[in-house]
């Protein structure tokens, strides 16, 4: 018997146990973001302010369990709860920083891979 053990990571869900980019060749990752871009509510939000607290708070929730917390924030303000105290600017710059390729190996970062999902849990 080796003495070699695993490390375990603890975590509420499986999005929030790693910060690395998730390999979608694997099982675990097509499912994490088969689960992660699932419908957030059978009726689509439309955009109205009606609805828009309901809608945040379902993306904060799916933002949680997906592991994508990081990406929701703005100058350490989190765009979902506190999102009438960001600018327009702030999110221009900050969206340019995601939606831009890694320079050093040409592949999409984690973040830019989370924000993607995002947009697809909320459009379905």
């Amino acid at each position: 018997m080796s003495g070699t053990t695993a490390t375990i990571v603890y975590a509420l869900s499986p999005g929030q146990a790693n910060d690395q980019p998730i390999d979608f060749n694997t099982t675990w990752g097509q499912k994490h973001y088969a689960d992660a871009t699932k419908k957030l509510s059978d009726k689509p939000y439309e955009g109205g302010p009606q609805n828009l607290k309901m809608f945040l708070e379902r993306l904060n929730s799916r933002a949680e369990e997906s592991g994508w917390t990081e990406i929701t924030k703005i100058n350490n303000i989190d765009l979902l709860t506190q999102y009438g105290t960001i600018t327009i600017d702030d999110c221009k710059k900050e969206a340019t920083n995601y939606l831009a390729l890694d320079a050093n190996n040409g592949q999409q970062t984690g973040a830019n891979v989370s924000s993607d999902a995002i947009m697809y849990s909320g459009i379905n």
